[in-house]
């Protein structure tokens, strides 16, 4: 069993019509993982800067009614936080570290269309991520491919408050070490349900609650 407590700040900037781009990044006040009971320590965390997120997005297709939204997405994650948290002199597992350590190239897909009921959008996303290797000394590792695809419905229910529901797959492959040598405890398949409510303020400001249960 795990949890975390996050913190993330984004801003985007409209290069052109058809282009914006953006920065994400988030520090992790604790990323921790609760131990089965008669181990030495009942859980082990930590805590620090997380990876830093530079994207491009692009707007190549748009219907003239609106009524439709085609957006193609690529870009990196900066390995810029913390990778060598310990607890009691021991390096915690790479699972825990508030940064990934390794450069990770991603590329993404998103379409979204109106129905006949102008407040209800059908949406679908696709992510691919790649992980590049991480050498650090006598550390040799590299991240499994992570995919990820979701498909929802959007319902406006005035100009402030929109409801979504979406249904997310999620495959990550399994990591490995030195030599090619597979980590046998690593690699996924999720299925989760999306729920999540959005409130639109004035001035473009907005709050949103959402969950992924599993």
């Amino acid at each position: 069993k795990s949890h975390f407590d996050y913190q993330s700040f984004s801003v985007t900037y409209g290069v052109f019509k058809w282009m914006n781009a953006g920065a994400e990044i988030g520090y992790f006040y604790n990323k921790t993982q609760i131990l089965e009971p008669g181990q030495a320590t009942d859980q082990i965390s930590a805590h620090g800067l997380g990876d830093l997120a530079i994207s491009l997005r692009f707007l190549p297709i748009k219907s003239l009614r609106r009524t439709s939204q085609f957006i193609v997405s690529g870009g990196v994650r900066i390995p810029v936080g913390a990778f060598d948290e310990q607890i009691d002199g021991v390096i915690v597992p790479v699972s825990l570290q508030p940064s990934s350590g390794a450069l990770k190239i991603n590329t993404s897909v998103y379409y979204s269309t109106r129905t006949a009921n102008r407040k209800i959008f059908l949406n679908s996303f696709a992510l691919y991520e790649y992980s590049n290797t991480i050498e650090k000394g006598y550390f040799i590792y590299q991240y499994g491919d992570f995919f990820q695809f979701s498909s929802g419905v959007q319902f406006n229910l005035n100009q402030h408050l929109s409801f979504f529901l979406n249904l997310k797959y999620e495959l990550r492959g399994q990591d490995k070490r030195e030599n090619e040598e597979i980590v046998q405890s690593s690699g996924s398949h999720l299925i989760l349900i999306n729920p999540q409510i959005t409130y639109n303020f004035k001035h473009d400001w907005s709050i949103m609650v959402l969950s992924d249960l599993p």
